[in-house]
C-alpha cells in the first residue's frame, strides 16, 4: 500500500468518527430535550416539581446535603484470626462510626474442614454500644451478651454483617468473642456535623470532685490563717479580705474519689451524651497567669478513663469571678462588680482572650462544648445592683458592694425586671455579649475546630428573638459556624398550670434560697385525663397541645429567616426543666411520653444539645431516655408533608421526619380526642431494598411494665391520643431518604 492510499485511508477513518461523534451529540441533544419536555409536561398539567420530588417542598437547602448515605463504616486493618477445627475469622482490628448511625460489622468465615462447623458469637461493651440492638447492662459492663449462632458447611466461607450503634460521644470498644476466643475491637465515634445530643444534668458528678479546698493567699483577721480550709474563717475572710481570700489550692483527697467515681457510674443509667456544668470555677486564677486545674483535669480525665462517659459542658468561662480574673484588682469595676463590661479595657479583654486559649489548649478535643454564662443577660449577671429591686429575690450575697444603678454593669435600663426583652438593654449590653462570643468562637476554634460556643440562654422560644439576640447576631456571632443559641425552655411559662395544685406558685425568682429552681409541681408534665380549673374543664389534649406549642421555636426561627440567618443558626438548651424531670415515681409515665415528645421537637428544629434537669433514678425514666436518645442521635430533620421546620399544627396528628445514614425515622403522636388511623403510602420495592422495618410503641395504657413494645413495621397502625408514641425505623440498603415513602394520611 502506497503513502497515498494510507492518506486516503486515515481520512475516511477519520471521516466515520467525525460522523459517529455527530450522531452521539445528537442523540443527547434529543434525549435531553424529551426529558426537558416531559417535566413541563408535567408542570403544565399542576403536577407540580414537588410531587416529582417531593422532599424538595418546604426543605431549606441546608437540608439537601445531609451526606445521609455514607458509606460502609472504616477500618483501619483487617484481622485473621484461627478459631477451632480449621475454622478461621477475619475480621476489623478498629471501627470508626458516626455517633447513632447504625451500620454494619462484616465478618468472613472461612471453614477449611470437610465437616459441618458452627461459631458462637457473643461480646462485651461498654453501656451503648450496640450490636444486633443489645448492649450491656449500665452497672455491669462486664455482662456477656450472646449473639448469632454462625453455621458453617464443609469448605464454606460465609460473609457475616452485624448491625453496630453506638450513641457515646468518645472514643470506646467492644470485645468480640468467638468460641470462647476474644477480639477486642476499638471503636472510633464521631460527631457528625450538627448532630444532636441529648444530657442529664449530673450535678453530683460534676461538682463533687474529690478535693478539699483551700482559701487564700490571706483569709488572716487576726484570729484565722492566711491559708484556711476552716469554713469560719473562710466566712470572715470572704468579707473582710475579699480581693485575698478565694479558693487558692485544692488538696487531692483519694478517700473520696470512689464514693464520686460511683455516683458518676450510677448517672451512666442515663446516656448522658453531654452533661451541665463541668467545673465552673475551670482554671482559677490563683496568681497573676498561673491557674489551678486540678479540679477540671481530674474532672475531664475522669469521665474519659474511670467513668467512660459524657462530655462535659463548663458554664460560665465568659464570668471573670469564674476562674480568669478572680484574684486581680484590675478586673474589679468601679462599683465593686466583676468582670470586663467594656471590650474596650484592653486589659481585661486580653486577661479574657488569654484564658480562653488557655482551656483550649489544655483540653483540645476532649472539651467540645463550652457555655459562655447561664443565662447572661439575666439579672444576676450583667446586673448585680438591680437584684435587689425585685422582690422575693435576694441571690446577691451581703458582702456584694453598694451600687447606684449609673455606669457600667449597674446602668439604669438594669433598674426594671424584664429589661432583658428591652431595646435599651440590647443597646447597652449587645456589643459586650456579641464580643465576648466572638472572642471565645475564634479563640477555641484554633485548639479545638469541633467545638461549640453557646451563648447561653438568652432567649424564650414562644416570644421570636429577643432585642439582645438580635443586637448579637446583627453583630456578627453567626459569621463562624461553631456557635449555638442559647435557649432554657419552661412548661410554665405562657401555659395554663392545669396539672399544678391551686396552692402552687409557678413563678420564677421565688424563692430567695433556691432562686433557679421552680417547685417540683411546676416541673410536673400534664396529667392524661381533663383537669377542672375555676369550674372549667380542660381537656387533656388541648393542655398537651399547649406544651407541645410552648417547646416549638417556630416564632425565633421565622425572625431568623426574615434575617437571613436561618441556615446559620442552631439552639442549645443545657437546662430542659421537663421531661424525665419528676422525683415522684407515680408520674413516670407521664414524664416519659413528655421527655420523648419534647426530645423529637427539639431534635426536628435545629437544637444541637438538649440536657434535662432533675432526672429520677429509676429504671424506667432511664430505659424509656435512652431509648430517645438511641433514636434520635445522629439525626437529620427531613421538612416535607406537614413536617414543617416552623409553624406546626399541634392540635391532631402529629409526626417528624428524621434520616441518617441508611436509615429514616418517623416519630407520631396525637392530641387529637380520639384514636385515629395513620396511612402510610409506600412504594413497592423488591424486599432487598430494605435491611430492616421496625416500629417501636410506647403505650401509657400498659403500665411501665410493658410500656415499650418492638414490632414490625406496618403500613397502617392506630395512633390514641396524648398516652401513645409510635416511632417507625426503615433502614435502606440503597436509595435516597424516603424514596419509599410518598404520603401519610390519617
Amino acid at each position: 500500500m502506497n503513502q497515498k492510499q494510507n492518506k486516503i485511508e486515515i481520512q475516511n477513518n477519520l471521516n466515520t468518527i467525525r460522523k459517529s461523534n455527530q450522531i452521539k451529540t445528537w442523540l443527547i441533544i434529543v434525549l435531553v430535550i424529551l426529558i426537558v419536555g416531559a417535566i413541563i409536561f408535567l408542570l403544565v398539567r399542576g403536577k407540580g416539581i414537588e410531587k416529582i420530588i417531593p422532599w424538595l417542598k418546604n426543605i431549606p437547602q441546608e437540608n439537601l446535603d445531609t451526606n445521609t448515605n455514607v458509606s460502609s463504616p472504616s477500618t483501619s486493618g483487617m484481622a485473621t484470626m484461627e478459631l477451632a477445627n480449621q475454622v478461621s475469622v477475619t475480621l476489623p482490628t478498629s471501627l470508626s462510626l458516626y455517633s447513632g448511625f447504625k451500620e454494619k460489622l462484616n465478618l468472613s468465615f472461612e471453614n477449611s474442614s470437610s465437616e459441618e462447623q458452627t461459631v458462637d458469637l457473643a461480646f462485651t461493651s461498654l453501656p451503648y454500644t450496640y450490636i444486633e440492638d443489645k448492649t450491656s447492662a449500665f452497672d455491669d459492663q462486664n455482662q456477656r451478651i450472646d449473639l448469632t449462632l454462625i453455621s458453617l458447611n464443609p469448605n464454606e466461607t460465609k460473609e457475616v454483617s452485624l448491625p453496630i450503634q453506638s450513641v457515646k460521644v468518645w472514643d470506646n470498644y467492644f470485645t468480640l468473642y468467638l468460641n470462647e476466643k476474644s477480639q477486642k475491637i476499638d471503636l472510633a465515634v464521631t460527631i457528625k456535623e450538627k448532630t444532636p445530643l441529648f444530657g442529664k444534668d449530673t450535678d453530683a458528678c460534676a461538682t463533687s470532685q474529690p478535693f478539699l479546698t483551700y482559701f487564700g493567699p490571706d483569709c488572716g483577721d487576726g484570729e484565722c490563717d492566711g491559708l484556711t480550709s476552716d469554713k469560719n474563717c473562710i466566712s470572715k475572710g470572704k468579707k473582710s479580705n475579699p480581693n485575698t481570700c478565694y479558693p487558692y489550692q485544692f488538696e487531692y483527697d483519694s478517700q473520696r474519689e470512689d464514693g464520686i467515681i460511683n455516683q458518676c457510674q450510677e448517672s451512666l443509667k442515663f446516656n448522658s451524651q453531654i452533661t451541665r456544668n463541668a467545673p465552673i470555677n475551670w482554671g482559677n486564677m490563683v496568681e497573676e497567669n498561673h491557674y489551678a486545674w486540678e479540679k477540671a483535669d481530674w474532672y475531664i480525665d475522669a469521665l474519659a478513663n474511670k467513668v467512660k462517659a459524657q462530655q462535659g459542658l463548663p458554664s460560665g468561662i465568659m464570668g471573670g469571678d469564674g476562674g480568669w480574673a478572680v484574684t486581680c484588682s484590675q478586673c474589679t469595676n468601679p462599683d465593686g462588680s466583676k468582670g470586663f463590661f467594656d471590650l474596650n479595657n484592653d486589659y481585661l479583654t486580653g486577661k479574657f482572650i488569654q484564658y480562653v486559649k488557655d482551656v483550649s489548649a489544655r483540653y483540645g478535643n476532649k472539651l467540645n462544648y463550652y457555655e459562655m454564662a447561664n443565662e447572661p443577660a439575666a439579672e444576676f449577671f450583667l446586673c448585680p445592683c438591680s437584684t435587689t429591686t425585685i422582690s422575693g429575690f435576694q441571690y446577691v450575697p451581703s458582702s456584694t458592694p453598694a451600687c447606684t444603678a449609673q455606669s457600667g454593669p449597674n446602668q439604669p435600663v438594669c433598674a426594671g425586671g424584664g429589661h432583658a426583652y428591652q431595646q435599651d438593654f440590647a443597646d447597652a449590653y449587645g456589643d459586650y455579649l456579641a464580643g465576648t462570643v466572638k472572642i471565645a468562637s475564634a479563640e477555641i476554634k484554633k485548639n479545638n475546630p469541633q467545638a461549640l460556643i453557646v451563648t447561653g440562654a438568652i432567649d424564650d422560644q414562644n416570644g421570636g428573638l429577643t432585642p439582645i439576640t438580635q443586637k448579637m447576631i446583627e453583630q456578627g456571632i453567626l459569621d463562624n459556624d461553631n456557635v449555638a443559641i442559647g435557649i432554657h425552655q419552661y412548661p410554665h411559662n405562657g401555659l395554663q398550670q392545669g396539672w399544678s395544685s391551686a396552692e402552687v406558685n409557678c413563678t420564677y425568682y421565688q424563692k430567695p434560697d433556691d432562686a433557679f429552681w421552680l417547685p417540683e409541681e411546676c416541673e410536673k408534665a400534664p396529667p392524661f385525663s381533663s383537669v377542672t380549673i375555676k369550674n372549667k374543664s380542660i381537656s387533656m389534649s388541648r393542655i398537651w397541645a399547649e406544651m407541645d406549642s410552648r417547646y416549638d421555636a417556630s416564632e425565633i426561627l421565622k425572625d431568623l429567616e426574615n434575617l437571613g440567618v436561618l441556615d446559620k443558626t442552631y439552639f442549645f438548651d443545657s437546662e430542659l426543666h421537663a421531661g424525665f424531670s419528676n422525683p415522684d415515681p407515680k408520674y413516670d409515665l407521664t414524664e416519659a411520653i413528655a421527655g420523648v415528645r419534647i426530645g423529637a421537637v427539639n431534635a426536628h428544629q435545629k437544637f444541637l444539645g438538649t440536657i434535662y434537669v432533675l432526672m429520677p433514678d429509676s429504671d424506667f425514666s432511664a430505659s424509656v431516655f435512652n431509648l430517645m436518645v438511641q433514636t434520635l442521635t445522629g439525626v437529620t430533620p427531613v421538612y416535607q408533608w406537614e413536617s414543617k421546620l416552623m409553624g406546626s399544627n399541634y392540635t391532631s396528628v402529629v409526626y417528624k421526619l428524621f434520616t441518617r445514614g441508611q436509615e429514616d425515622i418517623l416519630i407520631f403522636w396525637s392530641n387529637d380526642n380520639e384514636v385515629k388511623t395513620i396511612n402510610l403510602e409506600t412504594k413497592k420495592f423488591e424486599v432487598e431494598h430494605y435491611q430492616s422495618r421496625e416500629m417501636i410503641g410506647l403505650d401509657a395504657d400498659q403500665g411501665a411494665t410493658n410500656f415499650i413494645d418492638s414490632g414490625n413495621y406496618l403500613d397502617s397502625f392506630n395512633l390514641k391520643p396524648v398516652k401513645e408514641i409510635k416511632i417507625v425505623s426503615v433502614l435502606r440498603n440503597s436509595g435516597t431518604p424516603f424514596d419509599w415513602l410518598t404520603g401519610i394520611n390519617y
